[in-house]
């Protein structure tokens, strides 16, 4: 609990000083008078974007993370999340805002972490996308995990794939390459994915 109280002060101090000078602010884990930061934001105050990705499993941690985005947050970004649960997902932070009274804002960011591998040769694909999670998280990967976490296939796996989560209401993609071959995967993904999206 007192993790998270420092952090939601914490987004309240971030948003107080990028919107006003001679800022001050009393709570339970910060106490100060008149503090400016400078250089100012370009955004004031700037959008704080609420990373959550709790366990559908676990429902006190599901509902900690994602009433914090309905609360606080200018956005949520998940990882790891199916198309599926993004959407579930989403419908909570909605419910939560209600029952907060607060009205998420049109501009509302919703940005699904994704990762993608780009082969014509499937099986190849999921090598590397498999040897790369490996490798970057000290684990072995399970082929349902690094199909959770990874479009791997031609570039139409990549297109249906992303399109599924704009479907489930992600406002962004972000993609994360999935392949030691930074080089030739970026390539690809800007030539064979993106004017699919643009």
């Amino acid at each position: 609990v007192t993790r998270s109280g420092r952090m939601e002060e914490a987004i309240e101090i971030i948003r107080l000083l990028t919107s006003q000078d001679n800022a001050s602010y009393h709570g339970k884990y910060n106490d100060f008078d008149n503090l400016t930061i400078e250089p100012h934001s370009i955004q004031r105050p700037i959008p704080i974007l609420i990373v959550s990705n709790p366990n559908p499993n676990d429902a006190s941690n599901r509902e900690r993370g994602l009433s914090r985005a309905a609360r606080l947050g200018d956005g949520w970004m998940s990882t790891t999340l199916t198309p599926e649960l993004l959407g579930e997902y989403l419908g909570d932070i909605h419910r939560y805002a209600d029952e907060a009274g607060r009205e998420l804002p049109d501009d509302f960011d919703v940005v699904a972490f994704h990762s993608v591998m780009i082969d014509d040769d499937r099986d190849a694909a999921y090598a590397e996308a498999k040897r790369f999670l490996d490798d970057y998280y000290f684990l072995d990967h399970s082929e349902a995990m690094v199909r959770r976490w990874c479009s791997y296939g031609p570039p139409e796996q990549a297109i249906e794939d992303i399109q599924r989560y704009i479907d489930a209401g992600a406002t962004s993609v972000l993609l994360r390459i999935c392949s030691g071959d930074q080089t030739t995967q970026y390539q690809r993904i800007s030539e064979e994915v993106l004017p699919a999206f643009i």
